[in-house]
């Protein structure tokens, strides 16, 4: 998704999504639905959205960016993939795997080359999305540390 969106970013290109993802987190909030017929009504009939693109370390993206917990979580979901039909199988064997090797990291960072600010944390994610991880939505579970405008949120917990 990154790729196709930086390559298409200032064009007057439509991205049109049929999701085959495993967590298929960024067309939750554009309610496009997650089977073919479904997507391909919604690419027929359905209407223009704009998102916007971000940038976390200088690379653009328009979903999630993160770093810590939550990309362990999608290493060990890699490791499971293959063999199950499910992506939330594959997403909750992968959560359990993380546990299993666990650690805080000790980070720091600056949003818009503000104050920096170091912590010991689980994870960072900045997005412009509603859910990450496959099911997880931030802005429920993560209110506490985070900044939040309409469009872009960033959390460090």
């Amino acid at each position: 998704m990154r790729e196709a969106a930086q390559g298409l970013a200032g064009t007057d290109c439509v991205l049109g999504i049929i999701t085959c993802g495993t967590g298929n987190d960024f067309v939750k909030p554009l309610g496009i639905p997650t089977d073919i017929p479904g997507a391909v009504d919604v690419l027929l009939y359905g209407k223009v959205l704009k998102v916007n693109r971000c940038r976390a370390n200088d690379q653009p993206f328009i979903n999630v960016a993160g770093f810590g917990f939550d990309v362990d979580v999608l290493d060990s979901v890699e490791l499971f993939k293959a063999g199950t039909k499910s992506g939330r199988l594959a997403y909750l064997k992968g959560l359990f795997h993380a546990l299993g090797h666990f650690h805080l990291r000790q980070v720091e960072y600056s949003i818009d080359g503000g104050q920096s600010v170091s912590c010991d944390c689980l994870l960072i994610a900045a997005g412009n999305g509603t859910h990450i991880g496959g099911a997880l939505r931030p802005r429920r579970i993560l209110p506490t540390g985070c900044w939040i405008s309409a469009s872009f949120m960033m959390c460090a917990d």
